[in-house]
Parts: structure tokens; C-alpha cells; sequence
């Protein structure tokens, strides 16, 4: 028989936190439960097409189904500033949904076959985050990440205009 040991080490592995791949995969595995228990609704977009702009009311959560769209933001230019990509099981427009405040980027379909979104109403998924402390925390993790991630992108386009000139 093995004796258990009670070294710091052993004590540390046993509370080790989820690995990487773990949290990776729990926004996807929450985001499927809130497809599977909410009156959402599939909306195909065809290439090129918005699915919805930078400031409109945030009036729903959407999971990309199939395809891959294109997150960006309007420069006062008129430019676009691409911020990132979103594809299958990833989702957009959660942050604003939490914060009940207007959309922050515009995103459109960028798959030449088109892309397959699934909208969850506002209400519903709000509802559906109150009640799980799991969903709430991924969701909350994925949102920091976009406005992160936006923030970055962002800043680095607008000094790269000033410095060198607009290139888009």
C-alpha cells in the first residue's frame, strides 16, 4: 500500500486548476446549453452580409454556428479596422448583452459559402446567466478576452495611422 502523501506539492496537484484545454472548451460547452435551452433562432448570412453594426442595440447573443465572420470597427475615415475573426462556437455580442449597452463593432460574414448564426434573444440568455455560475463566469472570461483583444487591436491600428498614415 502507497501511503498519501502530505507534501505541498501533492496538496497543490490535487486543487491544480482546470488545464488550458478545459478552459478553453467552457465557453463552447456553455454556449451549446444555451442554444439547446432558449428560444433561439438560425440565421444564415451570405458573404459579405452584417450581421449586425457597431451601435446598434444589443438586442441578442450569436454563436456562430458554421463560417467564420470578421469583427472591425469604423475609423472616422471611413476605414475599417479588422480586430479579429470569430468562427464555429464562438460567440459576439455577449459583452454588450451583459452590459446592456449599444453594440461596439460591427461584424459581417466573411466564409465565401456563408456563414450560419444562432440568435438567442437578450432576455433569454440573460436569464439562462443568472442561473448558472458557470455559464456567467465563461461568459464573463470570453467577453474580457474580446474587449481585450478589441482594445489592443484597436490602439495599434490608430498609432500605426498616425505615425505612418491611414492604410486601409
Amino acid at each position: 500500500l502507497r501511503r498519501a502523501s502530505s507534501s505541498p506539492s501533492a496538496a497543490a496537484a490535487a486543487t491544480k486548476a482546470p488545464s488550458s484545454r478545459a478552459r478553453r472548451l467552457a465557453p463552447a460547452r456553455s454556449l451549446r446549453f444555451i442554444h439547446m435551452f432558449s428560444d433561439s433562432r438560425v440565421r444564415r448570412l451570405s458573404p459579405g452580409e452584417l450581421l449586425f453594426a457597431e451601435g446598434d442595440e444589443a438586442a441578442a447573443l450569436y454563436i456562430i454556428r458554421s463560417g467564420t465572420v470578421d469583427v472591425y470597427v469604423l475609423g472616422v475615415n471611413g476605414g475599417r479596422y479588422t480586430i479579429g475573426q470569430r468562427t464555429r462556437g464562438e460567440c459576439c455580442g455577449e459583452t454588450a448583452c451583459l452590459s446592456r449597452k449599444p453594440l461596439n463593432t460591427t461584424v459581417s460574414c466573411a466564409s465565401d459559402g456563408g456563414c450560419e448564426v444562432v440568435c438567442v434573444p437578450r432576455d433569454a440568455f440573460l436569464r439562462f446567466v443568472k442561473g448558472s455560475w458557470d455559464v456567467r463566469h465563461a461568459l464573463h472570461a470570453a467577453s474580457e478576452g474580446h474587449a481585450k483583444a478589441r482594445l489592443r487591436r484597436t490602439n495599434f491600428l490608430r498609432t500605426r495611422d498616425e505615425a505612418c498614415g491611414d492604410f486601409t
